[in-house]
């Protein structure tokens, strides 16, 4: 979450990125701790869980450079143009209409990297569902035969040993 936040806000706000990096750091160092000296047996994470991750935060890169590129061709932060209001009534134009003007500006990075980055996903995307499908055929391979039914009581039978 941290990262798709910081990626979509992180070109109108720079410091978004130093504090994902120390969000993600602490999130790290606190799992490692807590598998080393807190769990009594690993957390259970399957496969799906991983791979949702991964697609979800593919979405990101391009977030990033879709609002980076209205944000930067934004003239009236950027550039102190301001259209005039005629009447009242009339809704102002913050002129995002002209990205491609004259001269250079920060918007023709923006779509230049939005174009290969959705060139790489795309691409990207054709060998992750060979991998997906590969993990998640070992993880069925996997479960084929093993006998789930551990004769378990019921929740509140279980309970009476802790007392």
């Amino acid at each position: 979450m941290q990262v798709c936040i910081s990626f979509m806000y992180g070109m109108q706000i720079p410091i978004l990125f130093p504090i994902a990096l120390f969000g993600i750091f602490n999130m790290y160092m606190n799992e490692r701790l807590l598998l080393a000296y807190y769990y009594k047996q690993p957390p259970m994470y399957d496969m799906e869980l991983h791979l949702e991750a991964i697609l979800r935060i593919r979405l990101a890169p391009i977030l990033c450079f879709l609002i980076g590129f209205w944000s930067l061709g934004n003239r009236q932060i950027f550039y102190n143009i301001a259209n005039d209001l005629q009447y009242a009534s009339v809704m102002m134009d913050p002129d995002h209409s002209n990205y491609f003007g004259d001269k250079w500006d920060a918007t023709i990075p923006c779509i230049i990297f939005l174009a290969l980055t959705i060139i790489s996903q795309l691409d990207n995307l054709r060998c992750f569902k060979k991998l997906e499908n590969k993990l998640l055929g070992m993880k069925e391979k996997t479960l084929e035969g093993l006998d789930l039914d551990e004769d378990l009581g019921t929740f509140w039978s279980n309970l009476s040993a802790f007392e």
